[in-house]
């Protein structure tokens, strides 16, 4: 399994917050970004036996994969010029899984514990070495 999120999902959270106030909470509820990005590496954490990794942009877009931006974000965000960036985009990483059959966790911050963080720039250490493969054969392009 691979996920591809933002680490502040206005999309995500909003949808979270409406479920808030469906059950009588107040906007006072609202998940912060850091909540956020947090819950959902404590998450991912529970997902690692099961070959998954995760790619995390520093922003707050919703959707990659069906934008131009999709060649164009790394996990520094959307729009990444080459020259800012030493890391690989979005569409290079998905590719690698079916040229190398495996990528694992990308992130920009360092690796830290989520009950230690303090702030958004980091990168869950439970989850930084975590890959997912692909077995060969298990898919073909269509040609």
């Amino acid at each position: 399994m691979l996920f591809v999120n933002a680490k502040s999902d206005w999309v995500q959270r909003a949808f979270y917050e409406l479920i808030v106030l469906g059950y009588g909470g107040t906007i006072v509820d609202q998940l912060s970004s850091k909540e956020f990005y947090d819950e959902c590496n404590v998450i991912l954490e529970s997902y690692v036996p099961y070959n998954c990794a995760a790619f995390w942009i520093s922003t707050t877009f919703h959707t990659y994969t069906n934008h131009q931006r999709f060649y164009s974000t790394s996990i520094f965000g959307a729009y990444t010029v080459a020259e800012e960036s030493t890391e690989e985009f979005l569409s290079d990483w998905i590719s690698r899984l079916e040229e190398d059959r495996i990528v694992c966790e990308d992130c920009a911050g360092q690796p830290q514990n989520v009950s230690e963080s303090s702030s958004m720039q980091y990168c869950d250490a439970q989850l930084a070495e975590n890959c997912a493969t692909m077995p060969a054969g298990a898919y073909e392009r269509p040609r």
